[in-house]
């Protein structure tokens, strides 16, 4: 055994694989599908049967041609592809409770289309919305408890009816000092050097989140909340990005490098996950090379209630979306491509395993031949001359 321990063969088998389980945990993984849009890939959504994905495809800018794309979310077929014309400035995309239709934010007006068949179902632009394209980023569509579409406007403090236009709730005076940025039917507030989150369809308070910082209006600041405003994510206002869990009052660090551009409109706090888009930023010749080689951006996703990592980041990942189940996870590059994950992504000890003990069965079994390929071979010698020669003979030497 000690003999055995003590061979070359056994440890350069160790050595690869050691080497080839490393290479097998951290290759990268092969999503479930993949899809590209015609353009840029402005906005994703799921629908709420998780059957569909659709993604909002146009150009930067005012007045660009713009379509939805809808896939199916298991096999990531195209089922359809619905034009939109020249549109002043569309930026969300959301599905109906009932998965049959698919509505489209513009700048003063929501389209409603039949998801099955592509057709346009409604087009909704009433005066008291706002046409203002820098509104945006605090727009968004929501829905009733009965299925009414709504539209709400974080700067106005206002929630709409679509169809009607007339408003179904005002929370712009008891709010004052809010966040411009929608939540999936959460806001934020500043009240009295406290940060308060609320529901903006009944204006209910929700949380206090007692170790956020504002040095500023609510506005400026850089605050990312889930839909049910339970967490939040933010800089501590000392040296550390963190999620906070207003109900259970728990502070969760992430590591994330202080000097990297965490992208604003590339953070999402869904499913219990938290989603964060960075751009790298050129420190050194090789920041640069490595920018060159990997993309501009890459994306990471977090654990809502710890803080940990999950999974790899995303290469140049930028928008994502979650299924409701919280199964299936959608990532759009700041380009056109697109890619649907298995969520939460599946342990790679097991693949990586399997894989150093192929490399090690497979190089000490090539390492063992090859010792005996090596070896010389024993010339067969004649049985006569290994007879043993009859007493009192005598060998006579020529």
């Amino acid at each position: 055994m000690k003999r055995f321990l003590l061979r070359p063969r056994l440890w350069i088998a160790v050595l690869l694989a050691f080497v080839a389980g490393v290479a097998a945990y951290f290759w990268p993984a092969t999503p479930r599908a993949e899809m590209a849009c015609e353009r840029n890939c402005w906005h994703l959504a799921f629908s709420p049967d998780n059957t569909k994905l659709a993604a909002l495809d146009r150009d930067p800018g005012l007045h660009q041609m713009a379509k939805v794309q809808t896939w199916d979310a298991v096999t990531g077929d195209l089922l359809h592809r619905i034009d939109l014309g020249f549109r002043h400035y569309p930026s969300k995309i959301v599905f109906s409770p009932d998965s049959k239709t698919v509505g489209v934010l513009d700048v003063g007006a929501v389209t409603i289309w039949d998801a099955d068949t592509g057709k346009k179902i409604a087009n909704h632009a009433h005066h008291t919305w706002s046409a203002d394209p820098d509104h945006f980023r605090s727009c968004e569509i929501l829905f009733s408890p009965n299925g009414d579409w709504l539209l709400h406007d974080a700067i106005d403090g206002r929630v709409y009816d679509v169809k009607t236009g007339e408003v179904v709730h005002d929370y712009h005076k008891r709010w004052p000092d809010r966040s411009f940025g929608v939540h999936g039917g959460c806001g934020a507030a500043l009240v009295q050097g406290e940060v308060k989150t609320f529901n903006v369809l009944t204006g209910d308070e929700i949380a206090t989140f007692k170790n956020a910082k504002c040095s500023a209006k609510m506005s400026a600041m850089a605050f990312t909340f889930s839909p049910d405003g339970t967490r939040g994510f933010y800089f501590n206002g000392v040296d550390q990005w963190v999620c906070y869990d207003a109900i259970a009052e728990r502070e969760s660090g992430l590591p994330l490098d202080g000097s990297d551009m965490i992208l604003t409109d590339g953070i999402l706090m869904n499913r219990g996950y938290l989603f964060v888009a960075i751009a790298r930023q050129h420190r050194s010749v090789w920041d640069m090379l490595r920018t060159e080689m990997t993309g501009g951006t890459f994306a990471r996703v977090f654990d809502g209630t710890t803080g940990a990592e999950v999974g790899t980041p995303f290469r140049n990942g930028h928008l994502c979306c979650f299924t409701q189940d919280g199964k299936t996870l959608a990532v759009g590059d700041r380009r056109s491509q697109i890619a649907i994950w298995d969520w939460p992504p599946p342990t790679r000890w097991p693949v990586a395993l399997v894989v150093a003990a192929i490399a090690f069965a497979l190089s000490l079994g090539i390492a063992t031949w090859m010792r005996r390929r090596a070896e010389p071979r024993k010339r067969p010698v004649d049985d006569a001359v290994c007879q043993p020669a009859p007493d009192g003979a005598r060998l006579a030497v020529n």
